[in-house]
Parts: C-alpha cells; sequence; structure tokens
C-alpha cells in the first residue's frame, strides 16, 4: 500500500487507507454503478413519500456481522446517524428530523425540506458503513476499537502489524448481492481466502518484489517506475480511475500570515502548474493542467482566467507579500516524504517562497504522521503547520458541495479552516438548486470569490497507475482498490 494503515475507524480521518479497510470489512447502504446511478448494497428496496421529505430503506435479509450478530434496521440506522456526523455532507445534518424504526428490516428517515440525500449517502469517498449499533453510536470523537462489519472480508486484528501488514480474511458467511458487479455496485464474490495489504516504504523495492511475482499489486505506482514496469513480463500498467485526483497546496488559515488573503494571493502567483506536475509526475499522460477548484473532468469545473496558474508572476507575488505586511515569519511546510509526489510539491512550494523573500522551514515527515499533525491549529513555532499538500479523487471533489476543500465554515472545514459566509451560502443554495442554469450560475459566482479568497491552490490533476500481474484477473475499475470478484491463477 501507499503509506501505512495506522488507524481503523474509517470515519476517523479523511485519509485513504481506513476508507479502504471501510470497503473490505464493512458493507454499505447504497452504492453507485458504472453511471453514476445510485444502487442498493445493504439496502434492498427503498420509497419517498409524496412530499419527498420521508424516505423508507427495507434492509436485505440473512445479514450478518463478523461476530454472528445480525444486521437490523437498528444498526443501519444508528449507522446513518453517525455518518451524517463525519460526512461531507455534514452541513444537512440537521434536515433529518427523526429517524424512526419500523420493524427488524425497515426504518424511515423525515427530512425537514426535499433534499436529494442518496445522493451523498450513495457516494465513495464518505460512504455510509454499516456497523453495529453499539460502535455506531459511539461518541463521534471516539475511534472504534475494533473492526465488525458485515463486508466482504475479515479484519484480522490479531495479525496486524502497524508499519508492516494489515490481513484480512474471506467471509464465508457473507452474502453477496445477486447482480452483477458494476463499479463499486451489484455482488462482490470473494475468489480468494486472504488478502495482505503489505506497506514497503522503499518503492524500488516494492517494485522488484512485483517484478519477481513477491507480491500481486501494487495500487499506486510512483511516475518514475512506470517505464520500467511497462516493459517488465508478467506485469501489467493500467490507470484504474480516469477522473483522476486533484492536487492542491493547502494553507493554515487560522494562523499568520495566511490569515491575511493577500498573502495567500501572493503565494498563488508563484505556481506554474506545469513545473510542480513535470517534476512530480514526470509523464503528461498522466497528468493534466486544471487551472480551476474543481476537477477539469467535471461539468461544473471553472477554469481561472489568463495566466493564472499557468504562469509564474513573480513581481505579483512580491508585490502582494507587502501589500499583505509579511513580517517574516516562520512558514512550516509538512513534507510527507515517503510520498514522491507530495514529496516534490513541497520542495518545489519552499523553493518559490523562497525566492519571494519567504522564511521556509520543511518539516519532514510521513504520510501517517502528517495525516494527524495537519489537525493541529497551533502556531507553527509551537508543533502546528503553515502548508501541505494533498490530493483527492475526482470523483470525489468535483461539485462545490462534495469537495471537501470548500468548505467555508471553520468550526467543519477541512483542515485549513476557512472561514466565509458567502462562499458557503453558496455552496448550500447550490445543492439545493433544482434548476440547472440556476445552479451554473451559483457555481460561477463561487469560483469567481474563489480566485480572489484563494481557501487553497489548484496544483492540478494526477492520474494513477497501478502495476499487478498477469495472473491477477477480474480487477474492478476504481478509485477504490476492490479486492472483490478478482482471481488469481
Amino acid at each position: 500500500m501507499l503509506y501505512d494503515l495506522n488507524l481503523i475507524d474509517p470515519y476517523a480521518q479523511t485519509g485513504y487507507l481506513p476508507r479502504y479497510l471501510g470497503f473490505m470489512a464493512y458493507d454499505t447502504l447504497f452504492s453507485i454503478d458504472s453511471k453514476g446511478n445510485i444502487a442498493p448494497q445493504v439496502a434492498d428496496s427503498w420509497s419517498l413519500s409524496p412530499d419527498k421529505l420521508v424516505h423508507t430503506i427495507k434492509i436485505r435479509t440473512g445479514l450478518k456481522f463478523h461476530d454472528g450478530s445480525p444486521v437490523t434496521a437498528a444498526d443501519v440506522a444508528a449507522s446513518v446517524k453517525r455518518a451524517l456526523q463525519r460526512n461531507r455532507f455534514i452541513h444537512f445534518a440537521s434536515l433529518v428530523t427523526s429517524v424512526d424504526i419500523v420493524d427488524d428490516q425497515t426504518f424511515s428517515f423525515t427530512l425537514s425540506r426535499e433534499f436529494k440525500i442518496l445522493d451523498y449517502l450513495a457516494n465513495i469517498h464518505t460512504p455510509t458503513f454499516i456497523m453495529p449499533k453499539a460502535d455506531a453510536e459511539l461518541p463521534i470523537t471516539q475511534s472504534i476499537s475494533k473492526v465488525n462489519g458485515s463486508g466482504p472480508f475479515i479484519f484480522r486484528h490479531d495479525l496486524w502489524k502497524p508499519g508492516s501488514r494489515a490481513i484480512f480474511d474471506k467471509n464465508t458467511a457473507y452474502s453477496p448481492r445477486s447482480e452483477a458487479p458494476d463499479f463499486m455496485s451489484g455482488g462482490k464474490h470473494v475468489n480468494v481466502d486472504r488478502v495482505e495489504w503489505v506497506y514497503i516504504a522503499d518503492k524500488r523495492t516494492a517494485v522488484s518484489a512485483l517484478k519477481k511475482g513477491e507480491i500481486d499489486w501494487i495500487v499506486s505506482v510512483q511516475p518514475e517506475y512506470i517505464a520500467d514496469l511497462k516493459k517488465s513480463q508478467g506485469v501489467e500498467v493500467a490507470v484504474f480511475d480516469d477522473s483522476g485526483f486533484d492536487a492542491v497546496l493547502r494553507m493554515n488559515m487560522t494562523q499568520p500570515p495566511f490569515d491575511n488573503v493577500k498573502i495567500r494571493q501572493a503565494v498563488m502567483a508563484t505556481v506554474d502548474q506545469e513545473e510542480y506536475l513535470g517534476l512530480a509526475i514526470g509523464d503528461p499522460e498522466y497528468y493534466k493542467v486544471c487551472a480551476s477548484y474543481l476537477v477539469c473532468r467535471s461539468p461544473w469545473a471553472v477554469e481561472m482566467p489568463g495566466a493564472t496558474l499557468r504562469k509564474k508572476d513573480l513581481p505579483l507575488a512580491r508585490k502582494l507579500l507587502k501589500e499583505g505586511g509579511y513580517k517574516g515569519e516562520k512558514i512550516v511546510i509538512l513534507d510527507a516524504q515517503d510520498i514522491p509526489s507530495i514529496h516534490q510539491y513541497a520542495l518545489i512550494t519552499a523553493q518559490n517562497l523562497r525566492s519571494i523573500g519567504m522564511n521556509v522551514e520543511i518539516r519532514p515527515t510521513d504520510q501517517a504522521t502528517l495525516l494527524t499533525s495537519r489537525a493541529r491549529r497551533t502556531p507553527p513555532t509551537e508543533g502546528g503547520w503553515s502548508i501541505f499538500h494533498a490530493a483527492s479523487a475526482g470523483l470525489t471533489v468535483d461539485t462545490i458541495v462534495k469537495n471537501h476543500y470548500l468548505w467555508m465554515n471553520p468550526q467543519r472545514a477541512f483542515f485549513g479552516w476557512p472561514d466565509n459566509p458567502e462562499m458557503e451560502k453558496l455552496r448550500i443554495d447550490f445543492s439545493f438548486a433544482t434548476d440547472d442554469k440556476v445552479a451554473h450560475e451559483i457555481n460561477r459566482k463561487f469560483h469567481e470569490l474563489a480566485w480572489t479568497y484563494v481557501p487553497h491552490i489548484p496544483i492540478g490533476n494526477t492520474f494513477e497507475a497501478s502495476a499487478y500481474r498477469t495472473n491477477i484477473k477480474g480487477i474492478i475499475k476504481s478509485e477504490v482498490p476492490t479486492f472483490w470478484n478478482l482471481t488469481k491463477d
């Protein structure tokens, strides 16, 4: 795996590995198919009242958690409540006025106004993982300590070695759906007895192990190894997620100097996406310059006018830095050195900021540590941070509602904590817009404000290659690595 699994609660953070674990060990209420349509998973059937406020959901019979206990409507209802607290549509949790148990297999929830909530319950970035009621009702600030799902694989706590490997055994009691597999929906048939996630910090060692057949799959291959692997016998290289990833530079807006919009604008003026992507990714086949706050494959993407993000303007950057009253505050950049692209972004940013006279310190770390460090709101001189780089799957950031980087309520916003009530109102208005023309106008206004406010700086879109042994068949093309339905000859 790309980095170490150090947390097992799929809601504990926005990192990818706890979510990937979630898909292995838990089942979801709904999912989506290859066309983006909502598809049932634990749900068997559902209905909507004539006023479009009451959703009634019947769950499948015969489902069991890994400890053998049955999955009931009470478990699912509690799981929905937990998801509403952690999900990217947390702003809409208050719209759910009640959740009611009808019988052991049926529950309902009532909204205070019409809202396409199932679109968000079904999303694959922060899905509604079904867990026992006792786990789901833990305080949201308390992480789940033991994985007890009803999904296709059982997480082996006794064999988990943080920093080394995580092991999943086939859930022989799992009941897959009868439909054919379609993206993240349909039947999840497990054809292998065990899956081992092996963390190999040295990427060259991982590539060598794949070529020798010692491992079967590198989920994310670093760009410098792609050409070699393409020539290797018994190895296939493919891009499974053509929506790509959205790379960003995130600033801490609660601390000087990035609480000043002029200084955020100064940093933006130092960015040439081609420089970042060319040095970090290399092959243009695997990146795209995209001067938008949404991934460019999205129909809602609006690219910035002129040369912004396409060409540096260092004189402008120095001018904005002076106008912002920069006082030489230390800029601490978190540098996840075990992720080569993120590491390269950090080095480029440090050089660019030094070139305009900023006082920069690079703080070496690894990705797992960065994911916890970025939650600190303390000043950089007291263990806090100023900048980190990140990337999110394109499907998860393709609207201003889904894109967690664009939450503008500082109590609920993503790390960096922007605060812009006008933009937040537009975001909420967009989610309720039923007319496409109105929605596009709201989206355009939001982008125009974002270009000035600078909630983060888009670095561009990247496309991750996977490499796997040719005896592995049936891998589902998705940004989530799935281990059901595949076979190993």
